[in-house]
């Protein structure tokens, strides 16, 4: 039987955590989910590999690639309304570290 090789750590893609918070309201996962992918699009969604960990309704983690922590947090920064009602997505922390954001979650 043959089995899979395992890809090398130098090889593997990079991860960042970002903590936010929501300001003004609750929101849903797939709201978030379809906001990020109408701001950086699909091919970008792919790239960053951006997926919600922990989300309370007013605060989450999203799993994104190192190289495009950015480009997800201006995705956040420009959510502004959810049903008509004002609101603010702020982004407090990025890490490395799943566990380091896990405590304040």
């Amino acid at each position: 039987m043959n089995k899979i090789k395992i890809l090398l750590p130098s090889l593997r893609e990079r991860k960042r955590y970002i903590e936010y918070r929501v300001i003004g309201g609750f929101v849903e996962k797939e709201f978030l989910y379809s906001m990020i992918k109408r701001f950086i699009g699909e091919l970008g969604m792919g790239k960053a590999g951006a997926r919600i960990l922990n989300h309370n309704g007013n605060k989450g983690i999203i799993r994104v690639n190192n190289k495009h922590v950015d480009e997800v947090k201006m995705a956040l920064a420009l959510i502004n309304n959810y049903n008509d009602k004002e609101i603010k997505v702020e982004c407090t922390k990025v890490s490395g570290v799943l566990r380091k954001l896990k405590e304040d979650v």
